[in-house]
């Protein structure tokens, strides 16, 4: 679908499959935009869709956004998991929140029972009055399984005050060393995002271990 709302149906499924029940989707697009683009779609697995043809021409160039659609029952989304690769080896998406006291804190207030929600709560928080003050939190477990994690990401929800730190380094603490990156900071409260490929600390992909024993690293910043 276009911006502009046009719709060009590329394939379907060959018979009904699909049941009202709890389902996983992957799919995998390679050469968009090409005469020999080919669609794969999976359902729970099982290979639903295999198409191939030309999408020159449906005018755009970039897949940007995920749409589903229904007509006669309700939808429910857990995760949704963008990549340039076959992603049925990825087991999803596992949430680690904080759960304990991490070994350093000296913020000026709060502990990690004030970020430990698992619903957004803007009204419980830690805070900062100056720079190279250090907040570290223990994390939850990450899921069991036997499974190769691709990516980590932390995502902080923060603002700075009319005066002291602009600034707040996030990151984490991994084997007891310390990897933070600096993220300017507005006025209002926003969300910012560290992606991270590979354990920057140990520059290989993070091990189930490494995140067992994790922490989440802040530090205020001018």
């Amino acid at each position: 679908m276009t911006a502009a709302g046009v719709v060009t149906e590329l394939a379907t499924e060959a018979a009904f499959v699909f049941t009202f029940s709890r389902h996983r989707f992957d799919m995998q697009i390679t050469n968009f935009n090409n005469a020999a683009t080919n669609v794969k779609v999976y359902l729970d697995g099982n290979l639903l869709i295999n198409w191939t043809g030309n999408t020159v021409g449906l005018g755009f160039t970039d897949l940007d956004v995920v749409r589903m659609v229904h007509s006669k029952m309700g939808t429910a989304v857990s995760e949704i998991i963008m990549a340039d690769s076959d992603t049925r080896p990825l087991l999803g998406v596992g949430v680690l929140y904080p759960n304990g006291a991490g070994v350093v804190n000296t913020f000026d207030t709060g502990a990690y029972t004030d970020i430990d929600e698992t619903v957004l709560d803007d009204a419980d928080m830690i805070t900062s009055g100056s720079n190279g003050q250090i907040f570290e939190a223990a994390l939850s477990n990450a899921p069991a399984g036997n499974y190769t994690v691709r990516a980590g990401k932390v995502t902080v929800r923060s603002a700075k005050g009319a005066s002291g730190p602009g600034t707040l380094k996030i990151g984490i603490d991994s084997g007891g060393v310390d990897n933070v990156v600096d993220k300017a900071q507005d006025v209002a409260l926003d969300s910012y995002e560290r992606m991270m490929l590979v354990n920057p600390v140990t520059s290989g992909l993070f091990t189930i271990a490494e995140l067992n024993a994790l922490q989440v690293c802040l530090e205020s910043a001018a």
